[in-house]
């Protein structure tokens, strides 16, 4: 196992309590929790229903992650290369991670290095769809359950 210096993970940037972009920017708004709170009430629900309740999740809930630029990167070149930077190694790893079947990405699983403005991903324990055969072998063994 190794540390990641000068990084930070998604989710702690966007949500930590008092210290993420949310709470800090727009504290009025609803917390990520609620959100999915709100949406999963929604769950057995209608499809218009469903699309309504994440449409008003959407909306209580205001995109921050700009700020992490306009934070930690003041000048506008450098602004600029930073974004690119990011820009790219999303789309590299989203790229790879869909030809190696990474699963299990989540705010916690993702860091951004505050350096580069690179993702770097982390906990790559589900990868060539190993998440997949997770599931078959629990799908399997409830079926031998229902079948004594």
């Amino acid at each position: 196992m190794e540390w990641c210096e000068g990084t930070i993970t998604f989710g702690d940037y966007l949500t930590k309590e008092k210290e993420g972009a949310h709470p800090r920017y727009y504290p009025e708004d609803w917390t990520a929790m609620d959100c999915r709170r709100h949406v999963h009430k929604a769950t057995n629900l209608s499809k218009d229903e469903r699309k309504r309740a994440f449409i008003q999740a959407c909306s209580k809930l205001k995109p921050v992650f700009r700020y992490f630029f306009y934070e930690n990167y003041n000048q506008p070149n450098l602004w600029q290369k930073k974004k690119q930077n990011y820009a790219k190694s999303v789309a590299t790893s989203s790229i790879v991670g869909y030809i190696v079947g990474l699963g299990d990405r989540h705010v916690q699983n993702i860091l951004i290095d505050t350096q580069t403005a690179e993702v770097i991903h982390i906990d790559l324990g589900v990868a060539f769809d190993q998440g997949k055969m997770f599931v078959f072998f629990i799908n399997r063994i409830r079926f031998e359950r229902i079948k004594l």
